[in-house]
């Protein structure tokens, strides 16, 4: 399986679903819009596996991006030690590259 985030401009994050839900569940913790932060556990809790940024209201887009912007340090701080580590924190560092202009 597989998870997706829609950016507003059209680009996509396509990534395992292991690697989207650990940043779906990152950013819930994160953000600042409580309505936001349900919508996204509401994404790993029943296993939607996609997030559309340009569905969401701006001010929700913007607290979204904000976090997403965090994600590579807070993936490098967090995530434990394997063989598997650096691969993820490129793929979370390409969804907030996605973001970083926004």
């Amino acid at each position: 399986m597989a998870g997706i985030v829609l950016a507003p401009d059209g680009r996509d994050w396509g990534v395992s679903s292991s690697v989207f839900y650990w940043a779906i569940n990152a950013l819930a913790t994160r953000v600042r819009n409580p309505d936001l932060a349900t919508r996204l556990r509401e994404i790993s809790e029943y296993n939607l596996g996609s997030l559309n940024v340009g569905s969401l209201p701006d001010t929700e887009q913007q607290d979204l991006t904000n976090a997403v912007r965090e994600l590579p340090a807070i993936a490098r701080a967090e995530l434990p030690e394997s063989s598997e580590r650096e691969a993820i924190i490129i793929q979370i560092s390409e969804l907030a590259r996605i973001f970083a202009h926004s």
